[in-house]
C-alpha cells in the first residue's frame, strides 16, 4: 500500500500543478504518470501470492465481475481525453486509477480462476510478447500521423480510437514476435546461463558439508 501511495505521489508531482512549457505528450508519457500502474500490478501480484488455494475459485469471479464492471464504467462514465488533453496537459488521476483498477482486478481474476476466454493459446502468445508489444506501439501512435489519417476516414469521431488500435496491432504484432524472438529469448537464456549455478562449486560445497 505505501508503494501506491508513493506512485500516487508521483503522479501528483508531474500533474498536480502542470509544468507549464512541455514537449507533445509529456504528461501521457511519463513513467509518474504511469506509476500507479505498476504500483497496482505488485499489489495484485502480492495478493495472488497470498491468497488461499479455497479462495481463489471466489476471488477469481469476483474480481472478474469488479474487472468487467470497471472497465464499462470508465467506457461510459470515465474521463475522456481529447487530443489537447493528451498532449498538452495533465492526466486525471481518476483516469489512471480508473483504468488501472479494472485492468488489475482482471489480470488477479485470471491469475487465480482462469477464462478460456480471456486465458488462450492466443492471449498467452499475446503475454510472450507484451513487453515488446508495450515498447513498439508508442512509435507508431505518437511518432506518425496515424491518429490525424484516422479522423479524416468518418466523421464519427467514435471510430478513430477503434481504427488506430487495430492497425497499431496489426503492424505492431509482428515487429514485437520479432524482437521477442531476436532479442530478448536470446537474453533470457544468457541470463538463465549467468545464473545457473556451477556445477563444481555445487560438488565442492557438498564435500565441504
Amino acid at each position: 500500500m505505501s508503494l501506491f501511495l508513493l506512485a500516487c505521489l508521483g503522479w501528483a508531482a508531474v500533474n498536480y500543478n502542470g509544468q507549464g512549457e512541455v514537449p507533445d505528450y509529456y504528461y501521457w508519457t511519463s513513467f509518474f504518470t504511469n506509476a500507479p500502474y505498476f504500483a497496482l500490478g505488485l499489489i495484485v501480484w502480492c495478493i495472488y501470492r497470498l491468497t488461499p488455494a479455497s479462495f481463489a475459485r471466489p476471488i477469481g469471479y469476483f474480481t472478474l465481475a469488479a474487472g468487467l464492471a470497471g472497465l464499462i464504467y470508465m467506457f461510459q462514465f470515465g474521463p475522456v481525453l481529447d487530443d489537447a488533453q493528451k498532449m498538452y496537459k495533465p492526466v486525471p488521476l481518476e483516469f489512471v486509477l480508473g483504468w488501472g483498477a479494472a485492468s488489475a482486478s482482471l489480470a488477479l481474476s485470471q491469475a487465480l480462476r482462469p477464462v478460456s476466454l480471456l486465458y488462450n493459446s492466443a492471449t498467452r502468445f499475446l503475454g510472450k510478447i507484451s513487453y515488446s508489444l508495450y515498447l513498439m506501439h508508442p512509435f507508431l501512435i505518437y511518432k506518425t500521423s496515424l491518429t490525424r489519417w484516422a479522423a479524416t476516414l468518418s466523421d464519427n469521431p467514435d471510430l478513430v480510437v477503434p481504427v488506430v488500435c487495430a492497425i497499431t496491432l496489426a503492424v505492431t504484432i509482428p515487429v514485437a514476435t520479432v524482437i521477442y524472438y531476436a532479442v530478448e529469448v536470446p537474453f533470457m537464456r544468457f541470463a538463465r546461463h549467468l545464473t545457473k549455478p556451477d556445477p563444481r562449486n555445487t560438488a565442492l560445497q557438498q564435500l565441504a558439508s
